[in-house]
């Protein structure tokens, strides 16, 4: 009883920190984009990162695991990402590749997390190589927003390595996709 009430909770700590982050982007725009302060935005960013990994732990940890907060969780991350990106893009014309790849990533995933949840009545959670993606992209974000005079070649490294990271967690994604349907081919649209 007390895991169906947990599941169905909206008001959570985590569900909390999960709001805390999507109103952090704004004001990480506004240090990085209007008045330029980097350091600000990176503290942000990094403050951003530190409650995404707090509120998972606290979730797992007091068994507070909701379904708001499995769709929550990730919009807070990928809206974030997504921002800072598109920040990023202003001084380093490669985060154009990442900024792309994260939205063909996230679309593909929601079409099909929603043809998953439609057949099993379940939302499943992140995978050990999404959070391995997500850890690499907050990690280059972090870097180019705090180190204005990296190298063009390490840039370009980090980048091409995140790229690498995020196009193999989407493979994993898709095949178990492709998994779930396979067993779940006799359960009706």
């Amino acid at each position: 009883m007390i895991e169906e009430e947990t599941k169905s909770a909206v008001i959570t700590i985590p569900n909390i920190l999960s709001v805390f982050r999507l109103l952090l982007i704004p004001v990480i725009i506004y240090y990085y984009v209007g008045v330029a302060d980097y350091v600000v935005a990176g503290v942000m960013l990094i403050i951003s990162g530190v409650t995404d990994l707090v509120d998972g732990w606290v979730a797992r940890r007091f068994k507070s695991v909701s379904d708001v907060g499995k769709v929550l969780d990730p919009v807070a991350d990928k809206l974030t990402q997504l921002a800072i990106l598109f920040c990023l893009m202003i001084d380093y014309p490669i985060m154009v590749i990442l900024f792309g790849l994260l939205i063909v990533k996230e679309a593909l995933l929601a079409i099909t997390g929603f043809i998953v949840v439609h057949r099993i009545r379940d939302v499943s959670g992140a995978k050990w190589h999404g959070k391995l993606s997500t850890l690499m992209l907050y990690s280059v974000m972090i870097i180019h927003v705090l180190w204005r005079a990296i190298p063009a070649g390490l840039s370009t490294a980090l980048v091409i390595a995140t790229i690498v990271v995020t196009t193999f967690s989407l493979i994993l994604y898709l095949n178990d996709f492709f998994e779930t349907i396979k067993r779940t081919r006799n359960v009706e649209l």
